[in-house]
């Protein structure tokens, strides 16, 4: 279980998913993710990379991992073969 220094509510990823102009179920889905996935990573060693394979199709850019990446410390690759969806997340 990860016990990141950085704990969020779900009022905190509102504005990560306005930035990415989305609204309150991403931010909502953002959070139960975060939650779900504390409770997967094991404290004693978490990742020290992450890989997103994939971008989401239309809406949002997966924000929530590099959220979870920096709790982390984590480096984070995103890997996508549409380079414009690539340009646009950048």
């Amino acid at each position: 279980m990860v016990s990141s220094k950085m704990k969020f509510s779900v009022y905190d990823y509102y504005p990560i998913a306005m930035a990415e102009k989305e609204g309150a179920g991403t931010a909502y889905e953002y959070y139960v993710k975060a939650r779900l996935l504390r409770q997967v990573i094991p404290a004693a060693s978490p990742p020290r990379r992450i890989l997103v394979a994939g971008l989401p199709e239309k809406y949002g850019f997966s924000m929530d991992f590099a959220i979870l990446a920096c709790s982390l410390n984590a480096e984070i690759l995103f890997l996508d073969e549409r380079a414009e969806r690539l340009n646009v997340f950048a």
